[in-house]
């Protein structure tokens, strides 16, 4: 992807990101205000509206208490004619009545200034319980037996001066005065309905049918909060099925004298008529984002491709000056941080072609140089080696003559020894000169430490026995290594001239095997040490510290430089100890040896206890009970051993040995076969042997398992 694309990208979704936030702040902060306001206000409202039934019922309650005590009502010979007109009076006094009606007290109607149901006996319902339960009054809404809808009824026991009940006066409300209430809002969205002390509807602006009949949806959440005290509330309702409304509620508190019911007007509005204006606000602000965000996209993608041109042409520069085009330069006038970059660029590709034009003419004296060592080796392999080879040999034929003298015999003794060192010089400069070359390839292998230490001290015997030296070799037999014998044997080797070089007559020189982390060889010696700032220098071709020795003896200076390269070729270091007293300790730290083994059993678990010595050791362990695992095993990585479990019983060893005999994974790997009996699986492979199982416990399997590692044809470590 391009800069210029993710420049554009980058600074876009800053903007989309910038613009959501902001959109959401500003919806959500008006959410919240339209929310307060909007609850506020009906909250104010609602308080109102209830205060105002209050009154009403106030009024109406007072009222129906004046009609009561009407001396026309209250005579003992009025007659019903007189009463019918007294209440079609009454009622156009107060025009908030739909009937007056007038009962005796066995709820016969004596007259109703509709004229319904004159003589008719009322059912035991409505108010009249209450009246009958000794109640001068009772009020609430019912369902009219006589008009057939919900009204409200203000019923009152008329009594005559002696306080003898003669009758009840019913007044019947209609709820359409509720409607105009209703209407009083500015928000015509917000519907009101009324409940009782159960939470019946006698009241709905929206569900007329619903009157008296059903429970508001609301009075669960709310009858809670009355119970608590909570007279008026406020709160966010998602019912199932429904949208999110705004619900509030004001219980009636009475008004002077009258006490009232206990109603509760419920007021709810829906969520989105209440964030409507956040909704559209949002809207607008979306629509002047996008405005906004399509000039910003123009401009954006045209600063993105002003910054990345300069970029695109630093890069191609930087692209051929690495391609080797170091006479390239960048066209960036620009005063910026670009223009100083190009300028910097344009600097670096001028040292970095001086440099590489200085590397090239060095690169050719190297090369120069090279070859002339070259020469010169081959001039110390043919030139001056044959000679001398020559030479050594017409003096040992002089010095083998009877009849020459003593003193010429020394001479040609110390001629046939200079000769011996010039050879031994010669050899260790082609060595030095293979190593560092990288001509010279070490073949590591399996092999034992403690037997190469051995050839070393015989080699060196000679030279020890000479000089009245004893060595003594406390390395203990059987100490793998992975290395090149021929030339670790060299560097032991090495060592001990040295240690002998520098020790006086009758003392003794020490090769010992130090366990641990690493494998440590020490060889150490009792003579003049060495100077603490020769410590480091003694390994560098570079640095002229040798000395003649105890006996005047001389060195070529080579030994031990020669044999710090050997070790370090083979992943491992050579360092020198001394102290003020005397006396030097050379150690040899090599990597201990991890060799690989797949084993493979014929009953699982057989081998575990196997498994766990060699892996104390050191082994790293594969096994397997399935013969084509081994196969896949052995294509899959290169192993050092393979150790295969034979049995009577269970044939799956032998037939794995006949699969792989010729296979190319089994080229020079040893092989060795364990188990109770393996008469029958004859095998013509060159390292393999049987073991029974049976007669061998697990020391003289790892025995074993050592011997061929170490053996001379076992897998070279290259």
């Amino acid at each position: 992807m391009k800069f210029a694309t993710k420049l554009s990208l980058l600074f876009s979704g800053i903007f989309l990101i910038l613009s959501f936030f902001i959109t959401e702040m500003v919806v959500s902060s008006s959410r919240e205000t339209l929310e307060r306001i909007i609850q506020t206000q009906m909250e104010r409202r609602t308080a109102e509206k209830m205060d105002r039934i209050d009154k009403f019922f106030f009024e109406r309650d007072l009222d129906t208490k004046m009609m009561a005590t009407d001396s026309v009502l209250r005579s003992k010979k009025i007659s019903p004619d007189l009463i019918s007109a007294r209440l079609k009076e009454l009622s156009k006094n107060s025009g908030s009545y739909i009937s007056l009606s007038f009962f005796d007290m066995s709820r016969k109607r004596i007259v109703d200034t509709l004229g319904q149901d004159a003589g008719r006996v009322h059912s035991l319902s409505e108010y009249w319980p209450e009246i009958e339960s000794g109640k001068e009054s009772a009020f609430d809404m019912y369902y009219s037996e006589s008009l057939r809808i919900p009204v409200f009824h203000f019923a009152k026991v008329v009594k005559n001066d002696a306080g003898a009940p003669l009758g009840v006066l019913v007044a019947r409300v209609s709820t359409g005065w509720l409607d105009e209430i209703a209407k009083q809002t500015a928000m015509p969205e917000i519907k009101v309905e009324i409940v009782n002390r159960d939470g019946l509807v006698i009241y709905s602006s929206y569900n007329p049918g619903g009157v008296l009949k059903e429970h508001s949806i609301y009075w669960e959440n709310i009858k809670a909060e009355i119970g608590r005290g909570k007279v008026e509330k406020s709160y966010r309702l998602k019912s199932p099925g429904k949208e999110e409304e705004i619900v509030v509620y004001g219980t009636g508190q009475g008004y002077k004298d009258f006490t009232g019911n206990g109603w509760t007007l419920i007021a709810h509005m829906p969520g989105k008529a209440v964030f409507a204006p956040a909704i559209e606000l949002r809207n607008r602000l979306l629509i002047i984002m996008a405005a906004g965000g399509g000039f910003s996209l123009l401009a954006i993608v045209l600063f993105a491709r002003t910054v990345s041109r300069p970029l695109s042409r630093l890069s191609a520069a930087a692209g051929k000056i690495g391609r080797g085009d170091l006479d390239v330069r960048v066209a960036v006038d620009s005063n910026d941080e670009v223009g100083g970059l190009a300028a910097r660029i344009n600097e670096m590709a001028a040292n970095i072609s001086t440099s590489h034009k200085a590397m090239e003419k060095a690169k050719k004296e190297a090369e120069e140089a090279t070859k002339l060592k070259d020469k010169f080796i081959m001039l110390l392999s043919h030139d001056l080696k044959t000679p001398l080879v020559g030479m050594q040999g017409m003096m040992q034929l002089v010095q083998d003559q009877p009849d020459i003298r003593p003193e010429n015999r020394r001479m040609v003794e110390l001629a046939i020894q200079g000769s011996k060192r010039m050879l031994d010089m010669i050899d260790k400069l082609l060595d030095v000169g293979r190593i560092q070359s990288g001509k010279l390839h070490l073949k590591s292998r399996y092999c034992d430490g403690a037997e190469i230490i051995r050839e070393a001290v015989e080699t060196v015997g000679t030279m020890a026995s000479q000089k009245g030296i004893t060595i003594r070799n406390t390395v203990p037999d059987k100490i793998m290594v992975l290395a090149d014998p021929v030339f670790l044997k060299e560097v032991f080797g090495n060592l001990l001239s040295n240690a002998i070089k520098f020790s006086e007559q009758g003392k003794a020189v020490t090769v010992k095997y130090l366990p641990g982390e690493n494998m440590v060889f020490a060889v150490e010696d009792s003579g003049v040490g060495i100077r603490p700032g020769d410590l480091k220098k003694i390994f560098s071709f570079h640095e002229k510290t040798t000395t003649n020795g105890t006996m005047g003896e001389t060195g070529t200076g080579f030994g031990l430089p020669l044999s710090a390269d050997i070790v370090g070729a083979l992943n491992g270091k050579l360092e020198a100890r001394s102290s003020p007293e005397g006396g030097a300790s050379l150690l040899v730290t090599l990597p201990k040896p991890a060799p690989k083994l797949l084993i493979m059993e014929n009953h699982p678990g057989s081998c575990n206890e196997l498994k766990i010595s060699l892996e104390e050791r050191g082994f790293k362990v594969r096994m397997t009970a399935h013969a084509l695992k081994i196969l896949e095993s052995l294509k899959e990585e290169r192993f050092d051993l393979l150790v295969v479990e034979l049995s009577t019983a269970k044939d799956t060893g032998a037939e794995l040995l006949r699969l792989v005999s010729y296979d190319m994974a089994l080229e020079g790997m040893p092989v060795l076969e364990i188990g109770e009996d393996t008469r029958g699986h004859a095998t013509d492979h060159a390292n393999r042997e049987n073991m029974p199982i049976s007669s061998a416990d697990i020391a003289m399997i790892v025995e074993r398992i050592y011997s061929l590692l170490m053996a001379d044809n076992s897998p070279q470590k290259e």
